[in-house]
């Protein structure tokens, strides 16, 4: 696991308990009570979420060791190129 990938999950521990924070400040501002179970649950989900996308957005993708490089389009000539290889080679 790289630095990078270290700090997705420092980052979104940090933003899961940040968020847990806010909500229940938040919550006990509007004057509804944090321990209502329906209020937490729902809490919960948000944080989950929020978490999840900071550690998807800073986290590296790697597949055997190397980073997953973005997948180039194909044309269609190399389509056709192909098709005519092939078809050369079964005559």
């Amino acid at each position: 696991m790289g630095f990078r990938n270290f700090f997705a999950v420092v980052a979104a521990v940090v933003v899961f308990i940040g968020s847990g924070t806010v909500i229940a400040l938040s919550v006990g501002y509007i004057g509804q009570s944090p321990g209502n179970l329906l209020i937490r649950i729902m809490g919960l989900f948000i944080c989950f979420v929020l978490a999840s996308v900071v550690y998807n957005l800073i986290k590296v993708d790697t597949v055997d060791g190397t980073v997953e490089k973005e997948k180039s389009s194909v044309k269609s000539e190399d389509i056709s190129r192909k098709l005519d290889e092939i078809k050369n080679n079964k005559t």
